[in-house]
């Protein structure tokens, strides 16, 4: 807004502005802030990372940027950063959902993200037609920015599953932590029927993290199962906020519903730690004593067909959703809670500890996972290579770690999204 107010009006003097700067000074300190974060977001990662409700924050900004910014390089940049995040989006998009972990998804959203604000521009972008109305969709609808393609079809393609390793980054960290933010490993399977997808555990974001989840492909509503540890600390809200810790854990319920209560749907937690390979998901748990809550829960939703559920023998859960088959196996005692339409698993301690298996298969092709404890410490990246050497990697996206270049496959076409000489190739 500033960058664009002080280009409208170039020459107004410091007294004209209520930041006591000159158009000129304002215009110079808005382009470099924009620049830095694009430089930042495209070779290291970005922050507030493929949010649900989120994403429209950096769309409608870059849309009337590239829409009405002057400077032809600006304009540029931000039209790159337009297909950046949407493809980045378009890869975890599955028919109307944004599959995988998230920095943040709100309450309205934790069980179905196409509740959520994203939703409309997958809807506009990658659809043809808009069901999911919001304001902000608007910009989008005047703006001459047009979608490549081959996002699209990135987007809608989904005969064959796919991988894909990324790398995002924690929010700023003001307090208790010496490094300023944290590199976030994420990974996403994605299928015709379902998608699983996860971060490595331990707080990254505040307040709304999503760790990991399982979508559905599916037109019933509530189509997400996820789990978390219900982490309540004013730590972690004087990790990221400026404010004093103790003052905001006592007001936090006014302004973030739900943050305090065990029973609560979204959340970080720094005792949880997630592997992932492919559809099968082991979190693990060690929470130490004096930490508030006890548990850890599991969200299913309530429209599944129980296949069967065992708590003392094998402690094996096995539900049917459409044509997926999914298997839980918590490692300590837990109950089954009525919750609403949906259902709340919850896991109790052994000393400390708890963890559970998860998989995820179409029901043709269902197994037995006898390999639930070895499937850990799998990768399926290039010989030679590490998850810290790429920013993506997929069949569709290619990004090394720290190049600010990003390469779209889909077929035999390719587009190049080159920051270091602002170009499309």
């Amino acid at each position: 807004s500033l960058y664009l107010m002080s280009q409208e009006w170039p020459n107004l003097p410091a007294s004209e502005w209520y930041m006591h700067r000159s158009s000129k000074e304002i215009h110079k300190e808005s382009e470099d802030y924009i620049n830095y974060w694009i430089n930042r977001t495209v070779r290291l990662g970005q922050i507030e990372f493929d949010s649900p409700r989120y994403l429209y924050y950096f769309i409608t900004p870059l849309i009337l940027l590239s829409e009405y910014a002057k400077d032809i390089l600006m304009k540029k940049k931000c039209v790159m950063m337009l297909e950046y995040l949407l493809v980045d989006y378009a890869s975890q998009y599955l028919n109307g959902n944004f599959c995988g972990a998230h920095s943040r998804v709100g309450n309205d959203a934790a069980f179905d993200t196409r509740n959520a604000e994203a939703a409309s521009y997958g809807e506009y972008f990658f659809e043809d037609s808009l069901k999911h109305i919001l304001p902000d969709i608007a910009f989008a609808a005047i703006s001459s920015f047009k979608l490549p393609p081959i996002i699209r079809e990135i987007a809608n393609n989904r005969r064959e599953p796919y991988s894909q390793h990324e790398i995002k980054r924690s929010r700023d960290a003001l307090r208790y932590s010496t490094a300023l933010n944290s590199s976030v490993y994420k990974y996403t399977f994605m299928t015709k029927n379902y998608s699983l997808g996860s971060i490595q555990g331990g707080l990254v974001q505040p307040i709304q993290q999503r760790s990991w989840s399982l979508t559905i492909n599916s037109p019933q509503k509530n189509n997400i199962i996820f789990g978390l540890h219900p982490y309540v600390s004013e730590k972690e809200l004087g990790m990221f906020f400026p404010e004093e810790p103790s003052f905001m854990l006592e007001k936090i319920d006014a302004v973030k519903s739900g943050y305090t209560s065990e029973n609560k749907w979204v959340g970080g937690s720094p005792y949880e730690s997630i592997c992932q390979w492919k559809n099968q998901i082991e979190c693990s748990y060690k929470i130490p004593i004096n930490v508030q809550y006890q548990h850890v829960d599991i969200f299913l939703p309530g429209w599944g067909k129980y296949l069967s559920v065992d708590s003392l023998g094998k402690k094996l859960i096995r539900i049917q959703y459409d044509s997926c088959v999914v298997t839980i196996v918590p490692k300590t005692v837990f109950t089954l809670i009525k919750e609403n339409d949906n259902f709340r698993l919850r896991l109790s301690l052994d000393s400390g500890k708890t963890s559970y298996f998860l998989a995820c298969d179409h029901v043709d092709g269902f197994n037995d996972f006898d390999d639930e404890k070895t499937f850990c410490g799998k990768v399926d990246l290039p010989e030679g290579d590490r998850k810290e050497d790429w920013l993506f990697l997929s069949k569709y996206l290619e990004s090394k770690n720290g190049s600010g270049i990003l390469k779209i496959k889909h077929g035999t076409d390719e587009r190049i999204l080159d920051f270091t000489s602002t170009t499309i190739r």
